[in-house]
């Protein structure tokens, strides 16, 4: 291997590693080389850099350059599709996912089940369940998410009691030690929850919405059910954008280093402290005494607004603490 090639090789190493970190500036750093060395892994680590920076817009439009530059890169065309739809323009999401079926290593039940959640993101649910059925479950589909894109879709058209049925039937199929997706375990348990509410099994629905946000704190149907079930509201209330910072329980791996850190919500409260508190039950029981806030801003009045968790961040930034 050349040096050139061992300087590239780096540099997506690098690239990488910095997005798995969340230390996003480094990524573009690595990007903006990658791309003066004409290698195409740089739209990726710049696109989903800019995304995680909120910066969606420029986002989208490193990936538009990159299909028309590579319109053979099956991730690109996934990136795009997936932030269109997140962006809520379907209709281009829907053309890049249809493109990215050109591509030589396409996976066509990703395709199809990306396919699937524009069309929900649309209301189409009669039509998302009829693809859904149409896809098996393989590595990179597992049957729990492909289930519980089924169970969101029913409980969506009215079908509560379908849903609960099905979630619960995929539920219990997954064994203690089974090689799971939290995520998608999450999506099925907050589906069933939901059912469960509608239905007006209350206080089930509230325990299991809690259980979801231990697999997936980021998971807004669970964290709904939690606020509606909740139904607290304050005249004071008001929305926060709050930053916590803790100390993470487990040493990282070839690292004898203590780490910290940052984790970013939106919630409604009467002020930080209380939004704090609502942050704490999203949390690892073993970081919860950590907690503290790194900063607290208040946006609007939600007086008439349920008062918790609205978002949160799945993803950590970490840093090493002091010796």
């Amino acid at each position: 291997m050349s040096e050139s090639e061992e300087d590239i090789q780096r540099l997506i190493f690098e690239g990488f590693g910095a997005l798995e970190i969340a230390d996003y500036e480094r990524a573009l750093r690595a990007a903006r080389e990658l791309h003066d060395a004409g290698h195409t892994a740089a739209y990726e680590i710049e696109a989903r850099s800019l995304w995680e920076m909120e910066d969606h817009d420029r986002a989208i439009r490193v990936l538009q350059r990159g299909v028309e530059a590579v319109p053979d890169q099956f991730v690109l065309w996934d990136y795009l599709g997936s932030y269109l739809s997140d962006e809520r323009r379907y209709e281009e999401a829907l053309q890049a996912y249809y493109s990215s079926r050109d591509c030589p290593d396409a996976v066509p039940e990703a395709v199809d089940f990306n396919i699937a959640i524009v069309y929900q993101r649309q209301d189409r649910h009669e039509r998302a369940l009829a693809l859904l059925e149409t896809i098996s479950a393989t590595g990179s589909i597992p049957n729990e998410v492909i289930e519980s894109a089924k169970a969101h879709s029913l409980n969506e058209s009215g079908k509560h009691a379908d849903a609960m049925t099905r979630a619960a039937a995929c539920l219990s199929q997954i064994k203690e030690d089974d090689d799971i997706d939290p995520e998608a375990v999450s999506r099925i348990m907050s589906e069933h929850a939901f059912a469960l509410f509608v239905m007006g099994i209350h206080e089930a629905a509230y325990v299991e919405a809690y259980e979801a946000i231990g697999l997936d704190k980021s998971n807004e149907r669970a964290a709904w059910l939690i606020r509606e079930i909740a139904d607290e509201r304050s005249e004071r209330a008001k929305m926060w954008r709050v930053v916590i910072e803790g100390k993470w329980a487990e040493p990282f791996e070839d690292s004898d280093k203590d780490y910290g850190f940052l984790a970013n919500y939106m919630v409604v409260a009467d002020n930080s402290e209380e939004a704090l508190d609502y942050i704490r039950e999203f949390e690892p029981d073993e970081v919860r005494f950590t907690l503290k806030i790194s900063s607290a801003v208040d946006l609007e009045p939600k007086p008439d607004a349920p008062k918790g968790v609205y978002e949160a961040t799945a993803a950590y930034q970490f840093f090493p603490l002091e010796d």
